[in-house]
C-alpha cells in the first residue's frame, strides 16, 4: 500500500505525462513510467478523474484518451511548486549544516 506522499508523487507523475503527451499515452506506458502495477495505475487514473483532474474518454472498445482538466493543470503546478520549494528548502538547510560541520571541525583542528 503507499503512503500519501508516494501517492501524490505518482498522481503528480501520471498527470503530468499525460498532459505532455495527450491522447498518446496508454495506461500500461504510464505504469510503466510511475513505477506501478497496471491495477494500481488504473485506480490512480479512476480517482484523478473522479477528483476532476482528468476526463477519461473512450475512443472504442480497445482506447482510451486522457485529458488533463483545466483543474489537473493548476494541481499539476502547485504540486510542481511544492516539490520545488521543498527542494530548494533541503538543499539549503543540508547546505548550512554541512558548512557548520566543516566550520565546528576547523575549530576543532585549530584548538589543538
Amino acid at each position: 500500500m503507499l503512503n500519501k506522499n508516494q501517492s501524490q508523487e505518482h498522481e503528480l507523475t501520471i498527470l503530468e505525462n499525460i498532459y505532455n503527451k495527450p491522447g498518446e499515452v496508454r495506461q500500461r506506458d504510464l505504469a510503466k513510467i510511475a513505477g506501478l502495477s497496471l491495477g494500481m495505475t488504473n485506480a490512480i487514473l479512476k480517482r484523478l478523474a473522479l477528483k476532476g483532474l482528468l476526463t477519461i474518454k473512450r475512443v472504442n472498445n480497445r482506447n482510451i484518451h486522457y485529458i488533463v482538466t483545466p483543474t489537473g493543470i493548476e494541481a499539476i503546478t502547485r504540486k510542481s511548486y511544492r516539490y520545488f520549494k521543498r527542494t530548494i528548502k533541503n538543499v539549503v538547510y543540508k547546505g548550512r549544516r554541512y558548512k557548520q560541520q566543516n566550520i565546528s571541525a576547523l575549530f576543532r583542528k585549530l584548538s589543538t
